[in-house]
């Protein structure tokens, strides 16, 4: 799968890709798979980022009990399986995530 999208034209100019680390993303996707919505999530990163040109990747949760989020950017992902090395690795919490305030995060860390 990755040497196939190696070989696929990239998607042109600066792409933003947020991945949501927030609790409720350990849950499973359906009753039937083992496979979490982080996983899933993981997985669009990874192909994210050999499909677009330029791909800047933010980690983000939240604090619930403070009700404010945290985001950390990757302006240089790793490719493949050890990109998710990166996403556990990130320093954001483990609560819910804000989309607003992430939106305005990343709109000040990325331009």
């Amino acid at each position: 799968m990755l040497r196939t999208y190696d070989k696929a034209p990239k998607i042109p100019g600066r792409t933003l890709f947020i991945v949501d680390r927030s609790g409720s993303m350990g849950a499973g996707i359906s009753a039937k798979s083992k496979f979490s919505r982080q996983d899933a999530a993981n997985a669009m990163a990874m192909l994210a980022v050999l499909r677009c040109e330029d791909c800047e990747l933010v980690i983000t949760a939240g604090d619930d009990a403070e009700r404010s989020h945290k985001s950390v950017l990757i302006p240089y992902p790793k490719r493949g399986f050890s990109l998710f090395e990166d996403i556990a690795n990130a320093d954001v919490g483990g609560g819910g995530i804000f989309t607003r305030q992430v939106l305005e995060w990343a709109k000040m860390k990325t331009t």
